[in-house]
This record gives structure tokens, sequence and C-alpha cells, in this order.
């Protein structure tokens, strides 16, 4: 028996090409019923269309905490992702954030483009202008520009009521760069220095209980109001020494104290302030290898504490003087730097002059301890203008050859054409061809792209999603080509809804075309010319011709199974009957002892050898 397979969905239009041309001013001819913007950006200088991807970041409302709105919010934006693995410059300097109106200062603190084979890995803070608490907040993130230079503006993020933020990655062997306009830069200790370590955001530094210290400078600083951010994870704990976070003291006197620490009971959370070293104690016993969140405000009358983003301890306290000298982060504040610093690491220290809110601070929490239930991601589709095309092709889909009654929603189009156009105008592989529906451009897979075809014309074979296709009025899209510094416009995955487990259409590479990724693994066959592109030549009946692609762990009592077949002949050899199957999935072994869970083919030559089918 020989078998020709191939897999694909059956198409179920005809379609009517004809070609117009766009003039050089951008105009275009033929295209009554087309309308289109040019979308740019109020920046001078940059345009969402200088950028060949995107992605639309959507915060969860329900995790902002409070009313109305918070401005200009810092927004943690933290992920593993392979488009920013393939598409990016190396240091992410193509990466920008976008709201629809404005372009948004960022801070790319953490950008690993090969954090493995697959993943690069992107810590970034991007300023929120409005962060609602009522409705979800869209942002964009675009990137892919070879040549562009960096887009970052790391001041820009944070108020002017930051006086120092401190991501703890190392500006150089000794020294912490402050992200803000104060440049409030931290210094390591001179004799015991803590050191670079993956953290809980990005980098941090990994203190030990000898004098180890990160000085923090003092532009800007203020008695009347202030809060003290920090995130901390404790190596152990000790039951005779005092182990402090932050320290801040005015000697001699140290009557202007500012400290958060552990006391000397192993585990409790305490807080001294002014002349008071012990002025709120046992806040929260801490566990080691344990994250928190630990955050102090102060607002000239009041104190509170809070830890994950839930407030702890609170109470009156006026006694604050001046308050403008150096701060001790991972010890006491003392000249001295008794060794009574903290056992473990330290990441995101922030010292505003303002006492933050509760809502602000708990939002803050939210974000910063799973930022991937704070926001989700979406891959967008490229961001193109028609201008960016030289030519376009209009493709009318014949309502009449559509089944059925209602549209068919995202349904996957095969074109497949010989065109001379395309032989002359396009790149050799096909990359600067793309789908749109006069408001959308069209996720599309190209199966086949022959430039050469013959002297005179190109083959293509492509899928194109249609968002909604209709059998009552003809559906028309347009084909644009012809730049020749173009990247490749396909997206495959987003032609094949959810619901497709698969999609091969049988190449030598045995690719899923879905997001399911299940490639097949061949065992014999050879390629042949198929119904549709390429197929695959089966050539013997026991098995050894075949594809593994794996298992389907499929849900549910409803499936379809589809496949454009050729049968060049029968063999009824085995027991009197012929029994060629196209896919089947089994349990057990043995000759003809298998369970056969579903199995499509043919049984006692229920198919004529004519074909195709």
């Amino acid at each position: 028996m020989v078998l020709t397979l191939f897999f694909t969905c059956t198409l179920l239009s005809t379609i009517d090409i004809s070609d117009n041309f766009i003039n050089n001013n951008g105009s275009n001819n033929n295209l009554d019923d087309f309308s289109y913007n040019m979308i740019k950006t109020n920046q001078p200088g940059l345009s969402i269309n200088d950028f060949n991807y995107y992605k639309i970041v959507t915060i969860d409302h329900t995790k902002v905490n409070g009313t109305g709105t918070h401005e200009n919010y810092p927004l943690l934006i933290s992920i593993y992702d392979s488009d920013l693995h393939n598409h990016t410059q190396p240091d992410g300097d193509d990466i920008a954030f976008y709201n629809g109106s404005e372009w948004l200062d960022h801070e790319i603190e953490l950008f690993n483009q090969n954090f493995n084979t697959t993943h690069a890995q992107m810590v970034a803070w991007v300023r929120i202008p409005s962060l609602s608490t009522s409705v979800d907040t869209n942002i964009i993130m675009y990137y892919g520009n070879s040549t562009m230079g960096s887009q970052e503006n790391p001041t820009g993020v944070w108020d002017d009521d930051y006086l120092g933020v401190l991501h703890f990655n190392d500006l150089d062997s000794s020294n912490i760069e402050d992200s803000t306009i104060y440049k409030n830069n931290g210094t390591k200790g001179a004799a015991n220095q803590p050191i670079e370590i993956d953290a809980k955001i990005g980098k941090g530094q990994k203190f030990t209980p000898l004098n180890e210290s990160i000085q923090f400078g003092s532009t800007g600083f203020t008695n009347t109001s202030g809060t003290f951010e920090i995130w901390g994870k404790a190596n152990a704990f000790s039951s005779t020494d005092t182990q402090y976070l932050i320290g801040h003291t005015t000697e001699p006197t140290w009557n202007n104290r500012i400290q958060i620490y552990i006391d000397d009971n192993g585990g409790n959370l305490d807080l001294g302030l002014g002349d008071n070293h012990s002025l709120s104690t046992n806040i929260q016993d801490l566990d080691n290898n344990t994250w928190y969140h630990i955050v102090l405000t102060w607002d000239g009358a009041n104190y509170i504490i809070y830890v994950d983003g839930v407030l702890k301890a609170s109470g009156i306290y006026t006694g604050l003087n001046t308050f403008d000298s150096f701060v001790d982060i991972g010890n006491d504040g003392s000249v001295a730097h008794r060794d009574e610093g903290w056992d473990g690491i330290l990441d995101e220290f922030r010292f505003s002059n303002i006492s933050r809110s509760t809502d602000w601070i708990a939002t803050e929490y939210n974000n910063q301890h799973n930022p991937n239930s704070f926001f989700s991601v979406s891959t967008g589709k490229k961001t193109l203008s028609i201008n960016e095309f030289t030519y376009y092709k209009e493709i009318t889909i014949d309502n009449t050859k559509v089944s059925g009654s209602n549209d068919l929603i995202n349904f996957p189009v095969l074109i497949s054409i010989f065109d001379s156009d395309l032989h002359d105008h396009t790149q050799p592989d096909g990359d600067d061809i793309a789908f749109y529906n006069g408001s959308e451009w069209l996720d599309h897979e190209i199966e086949i792209y022959n430039q050469g075809f013959n002297i005179t014309h190109a083959q293509l074979v492509a899928w194109v999603r249609i968002p909604s296709l209709s059998p009552s009025v003809d559906t028309k899209i347009y084909m644009y080509y012809g730049n020749s510094t173009m990247e490749s416009q396909e997206n495959p995955t987003g032609v094949w809804d959810n619901n497709y487990e698969s999609v091969y259409h049988l190449h030598d590479d045995f690719l899923d075309s879905t997001t399911n990724n299940r490639d097949g693994t061949n065992t014999g066959s050879i390629d042949a010319t198929g119904r549709m592109g390429d197929g695959q030549d089966f050539e013997h009946d026991d098995g050894s011709d075949n594809i593994n692609i794996g298992t389907w762990n499929v849900s549910g009592s409803i499936i379809t199974i589809q496949a454009w077949v050729k049968y060049e002949s029968f063999d009824s050899s085995w027991s009197g009957y012929s029994d060629a199957r196209i896919l089947s999935k089994n349990s057990g072994t043995g000759d003809g002892g298998e369970t056969h869970v579903w199995m499509l083919g043919t049984y006692n030559q229920s198919l004529s050898e004519s074909g195709p089918y």
C-alpha cells in the first residue's frame, strides 16, 4: 500500500485575486472600501512603527489596593520570555513601554537575553501615570529594533519624593547605584563587604553578622515624614546579638535614631526611633530562609510598621530631630559598626521623604511578591503600517463556498497560489508577506514559499486566520508585500485556535504548528508532493513507515481528526481484508491484539484507489 498523508484543514472558499499598487506617497489606488490610520506616538523621535513586535501587559485591578488611582506608580515587570530571547538586542536597548498616549519612563534592572537556551530574563520598573483600582490597566511593551539606542530613563520612574532607590546590583566592586535624581549611591563598608547575589527581585546583597554594611547617602533628607522599605531574608537568627536591617543614629547623643532590627530573642522584629531604642518590640516573629517586605512610615506625629503589606504596629512619636546623616543598610548605624549586622540577603531598599499610604504599600507588596499574578502578558501581532509595503493584492472569499448559517470564528483559510508579482517583488523567503482585513493584521503561517518556482512565477501556500468568515457576504482581506528589509511577519501558532491539539503539514521537519509543540518523529516515510504543499509517502503496510506524534492527553468524548489522503493501492493479504490506518491511538502490543482507543482508516477497501479524500 502506498499512502500519501498530510494533516491540514479543508479550504471552504474560492479566491479571486486582483493586483493593486501603492503609490510612493502612501495613497492607495482602487481600494475604496479600505481605510487605515498611520499610528504615531506623541513623543518626538519615537514611533510604534520603529518596532517589529509588541506584548500587551494587563494589570489586574483587583490586586491594586484602595480607591481611585495611584499616580506615577513604579510597576515591577519580572518575566521569562522566549520572544525577548529571539527578537531583541542583547542588552534590551530596544525595549520600550507605551500606554496608548505617551511613552513610559522605565528602568531595566536586569536583562539576560540568554537566561537559558530558549528564554530571556527581564526585570524592569515602569512608571504607570495612573494605576486604577477599579479597572484593569493596559500598557504595551514594544521591542525588536536592531539599531535603536537605549530607551531607558531610570530617574523618570521614581517620583521626586523618592530620595533613594537601591536595587542592590553592583555599580562596581564597592558601590551600589541610586536610581533617583538625587544619586544617593550606596557605599559598601571598607572592612567587610556584602556581595552581590540572586535575590527576591533580580540581584541583592548577601550580608554576614560581621561589620558589613552599605552606607546610604544624605541628599534631600527631612525629619518631618518619611518611608523606609526593604526586602529581607535571614540565613539564621541569633539568641545573643541584635541584627539590623536598617540603622541610623546621631552620635554621640543617639537621640535621633531610626533602627529596624531583629532582637536577640531569635526572630522578633523591633523598631527604635529617636531616643528610644525599643519603641516597639515583638512586632512579628520572622522565620529564617523566608522573604519579608518590611516598611516603616512616619509623618511627624505617628509611625507605622508594615510586614508583607499588612499593618503590624503603629504608635505616636514626635521625637525625631533633624535627620540629615547617613543610613546604614545591614548594620546598626553607628560609626563603630558593631558586629551586629544582618545575617542573610537584603534587596530593594527605598527611602521616601513622605509617608507612603497603606494602600500604596499593600499594592507594592502584591506586585513585588508575585508579579505573575499582578499582571498578565499576551503576545500581540507585529506592529505594521500598510505604508511599509510597496504592493498589495485584494483577496475575496466567496461566501457561497462557506457552509452553515453563522460566521466561522478564527477560521484558518488556505491560500495556495502561483503568482508572477510575488516572483518579482518579494524577499526570497517571503518574510515581507503580511495579511490585513482593514482593522487588524492577521496571523498567518507560510507552509511553502518558492520564489523561483519557475522563471516567471512564485508558489505560495499559506494559512491565514480569518477572525470572522461570513456565509452570507463575501469576506475581503489584503495581502501586502514588497519590503526588502522587513523581518518575518509569520505567527504560525496564532493561526490555530486553542481547540487544535496538533496541526501537521507533514514537511520533513514534522513540526506541530500549534502552541502544544507536539512535534512528530518519522520512522520511514519520505517527502512527496501533497494535496497542499508537501506531504509524506508511506510505502509499507507493516507499520514500519509511520510518524509518531507522541501522547495526546485529550479530555472529553468529542474530538475531530482530519486528514487528506490518496491511496495508490490496497493490499488484502492480511487475513483476507485490508486495514489501512491513517491515524490511530491504541494501547497494548501484539499481532492484532491492540486495544484501539480510536482509529481513522479504511476497512475492507471502503475507499476506492482513485482518491484523494
